[in-house]
């Protein structure tokens, strides 16, 4: 079996329109015959948090406040990626496609490179993201890059009677 000329790339957060960034995604990769590649961005500001001497959680339900430690904020985000991905893994299996996941930071990502190396790049992203370190250097990769509007993408989910 012979690799792809292009690699689809989705940028995915637990608050992005999911449904509507898989969609566009799955078109591209269809239309190259390739596969969807799944970035779950998390939010690195949780570990900023946590390296902080004086951060503290407050439990929602009540009780004493604890310190907000690096497991704390590992948990976050572990939580934060399976949501992510039981939505996608739920899409992927409702339109017969296959995706592989990856859970990266907003901030420069090592595997971009690899991914795209020597392949056309399609990367599929909310708009927050058009100024971030990510969305740059895929651009200085030659990707194409392929923006979805939240707002937008909220009105026309609302239209049809899905949720965001």
């Amino acid at each position: 079996m012979t690799e792809p000329s292009a690699r689809v790339l989705v940028l995915m957060t637990e608050s992005g329109p999911v449904e509507q960034l898989w969609q566009t995604a799955l078109d591209h990769a269809r239309e190259t015959g390739s596969e969807v590649n799944v970035l779950i961005v998390h939010d690195e500001r949780w570990y900023r948090a946590a390296s902080l001497p004086f951060t503290s959680e407050i439990p929602r339900l009540g009780g004493p406040r604890r310190n907000f430690t690096r497991e704390r904020a590992d948990a976050l985000v572990g939580e934060a990626v399976s949501r992510v991905r039981r939505v996608t893994q739920a899409l992927a299996a409702e339109t017969r496609a296959y995706c592989r996941y990856y859970a990266v930071t907003g901030a420069m990502l090592p595997q971009l490179e690899r991914l795209v190396t020597g392949r056309r790049g399609i990367l599929v992203a909310s708009s927050e993201f058009e100024s971030l370190p990510i969305c740059e250097q895929a651009r200085s990769l030659s990707c194409e890059i392929v923006l979805i509007d939240r707002e937008a993408a909220a009105g026309r989910a609302a239209a049809a009677g899905q949720p965001d």
